[in-house]
């Protein structure tokens, strides 16, 4: 009778036991690799969220609803109607203003449907009363403003509402002129859009019946300042082996060259434009008013490009702008709002500066120029996505952790080893970190759905890591050595581990092909659990064995662990009589 050979533990080890280097080196280099993606990750607040909808408006002023409809909407609806990917479209004829709201399929391309558009756009003639095109405007959550800034002078420098006006007019050229270009010259920030306060512009305030006596009309006025304000190419001039570019420059550089313009009557005589107009700088018609505390103020909106992470980008903005003091302009803005209020003070409200002040000045750094404006412009901050992003992180990063630690708790008071602790404890963050691999490769952002898809993951992926820990202490309680327990243990159980693993990945991974406004707002989510399953399961099958395969075998007979034990036994024995008290309370 021949007797069957025994399989030794080293024929029966798994490939985790055969090669704990390449096992360790593997699960290292995950790590870079996660720690690296993780830096490289954007921060968001919530996910990419396109929505497939353009909206075609246009202005015509003056005109009633049916006559917008009838030149401008119908038309309009006609041409846009063969759109590819169009669903549905529909319209609101008002009074002066036409819009016209297209729905495309989920999952379309809007930058193509989008040009698509623009292109039907260029064929369509609108009415002569109609002085401007059609404008496409895209709703992109997104483009809201990481930051908005808010530029105000204190109540008490302006006794007059000239000199308030005047001060508006000064903060808003400023910010046009340096904040802005500085601004949109950093990375990442797409674009700065300054609104309120109050705008310089030469007028031309035409006398109707001086112009009507001689025969003119305001459009030839029109005309004839648009002839004369052009700069114009000349071509070009040869002088031997030199060769010139010849231009006409002609454009207006002051309200003076403006009214001493010749206008040529029918008669073929000429006059001032002075004579029949009043010509005078002025300011914009508002459309839109800022306050700031009840102020009024100059507020910047300031856009990050699409990719760009926001917190980065709004980190950058604080940097450029020194916040969070008060007034955080920089040098080259203060320079010039405080050299043009001195033009002011000289020019309209007789406070001229002396050279002696003015010899100080030159003498003083730089950098106390903020101390030293005369009107004390304040900068403050009127909203900051990234604290909001930044906060709502935080908070579901705590939960992460204090997650991790209560089921590290847990285990310790029911398995009662230290080393079968620890072992869950390195696994934990190994699989977090190992998820943020595939999370950078697909584009997911850290946001609040897809932390809340690893906070959520974090008690899922124990329960592998402890199911395979588990088996191997059932083994080595039963008298297996350390490498048979870690193989026996593994094997015994990977077969559920993995089916109960993929079941639940089957459970999240559809959610992540769902249309719609819930398929782009819970993709993330269901990505994350998805990739944090499988991280998890990658490290309680091979690097959980290897972990338990290693001396010491256990660290709970071991001096510094009796304690904890007894502790353990104590608490326990001392709920146990609390509960039995409790029974005879009515």
């Amino acid at each position: 009778m021949s007797e069957v050979p025994t399989e030794t533990p080293s024929s029966r080890q798994r490939f985790a036991l055969r090669r704990p280097v390449t096992v360790v080196m593997v699960f290292l280099t995950i790590t870079v690799f996660g720690l690296r993606s993780y830096q490289q990750i954007p921060i968001n607040l919530m996910p990419n969220i396109s929505y497939p909808t353009l909206t075609v408006r246009t202005e015509f002023e003056g005109a009633a609803p049916e006559d917008v409809e009838k030149l401008i909407t119908r038309p309009l609806e006609e041409m846009l109607s063969v759109v590819g990917g169009l669903v549905e479209i529909s319209s609101i004829s008002s009074a002066g203003l036409s819009e016209i709201v297209l729905e495309f399929a989920w999952g379309t391309n809007m930058t193509i449907a989008q040009q698509d558009v623009r292109d039907r756009l260029d064929l369509f003639e609108p009415p002569r009363e109609v002085t401007k095109k059609p404008v496409i405007l895209r709703y992109d959550p997104n483009r809201d403003p990481v930051i908005r800034l808010a530029i105000t002078p204190p109540e008490a420098s302006a006794r007059t509402p000239e000199e308030r006006r005047q001060q508006l007019i000064v903060i808003r050229d400023a910010a046009e002129r340096h904040l802005k270009s500085d601004l949109e010259a950093e990375g990442g920030i797409a674009q700065v859009t300054v609104k309120g306060g109050q705008e310089e512009e030469i007028q031309v305030l035409a006398d109707a019946e001086k112009i009507k006596a001689l025969g003119l009309s305001l459009q030839y006025l029109v005309e004839a300042l648009a002839q004369q304000n052009v700069n114009l190419s000349g071509g070009q001039l040869r002088e031997g082996k030199t060769e010139y570019l010849v231009r006409t420059l002609n454009e207006f550089t002051a309200v003076e060259e403006i009214a001493g313009m010749q206008i040529t009557l029918p008669t073929g005589a000429q006059k001032r434009l002075s004579d029949l107009a009043e010509v005078r700088m002025g300011t914009k018609d508002r459309e839109s008013i800022v306050r700031m505390n009840g102020s009024e103020a100059v507020a910047l909106d300031i856009y990050k490009e699409g990719d760009a992470n926001t917190v980065a980008v709004c980190n950058r903005i604080k940097d450029l702008l020194d916040i969070p003091r008060k007034y955080t302009a920089g040098e080259k803005v203060a320079q010039y709002i405080s050299d043009k209020i001195n033009e002011l003070n000289a020019r309209s409200f007789g406070k001229p500066q002396n050279a002696t002040d003015a010899l100080k000045q030159k003498q003083q750094p730089k950098r106390t120029l903020l101390n030293r404006l005369p009107r004390g412009v304040e900068l403050a901050v009127i909203s900051d996505q990234s604290r909001f992003i930044r906060a709502s992180i935080d908070e579901v990063q705590n939960a992460i952790l204090q997650g991790g630690l209560f089921a590290l708790i847990v285990l310790f008071l029911f398995l009662r080893e230290v080393k079968s602790t620890l072992i869950i404890g390195v696994a934990i963050p190994l699989s977090v970190i190992a998820t943020f691999v595939p999370m950078y490769m697909q584009g997911i952002t850290l946001n609040i759905m897809s932390l809340g898809g690893l906070a959520l993951g974090v008690g899922m992926l124990v329960d592998n890591s402890i199911v395979v820990l588990e088996s191997i202490f059932r083994c080595r309680e039963e008298g297996d050595e350390l490498m048979a327990a870690a193989d026996r243990g593994t094997r015994e159980v990977s077969g559920a581990v993995i089916a109960s693993t993929l079941t639940t990945v089957c459970v999240f991974f559809p959610i992540a092909f769902v249309q719609g406004v819930a398929g782009q707002l819970f993709k993330d989510l269901a990505l994350s659990v998805t990739f944090s399953l499988l991280a998890s399961l990658l490290t309680a099958m091979y690097l959980v064995p290897l972990l338990a395969s290693r001396k010491p075998a256990s660290l709970s007979g071991a001096r510094g662990s009796v304690w904890l034990l007894r502790a353990w036994q104590e608490s326990r024995n001392a709920s146990r009589s609390i509960a039995g008290s409790l029974l005879w309370i009515p």
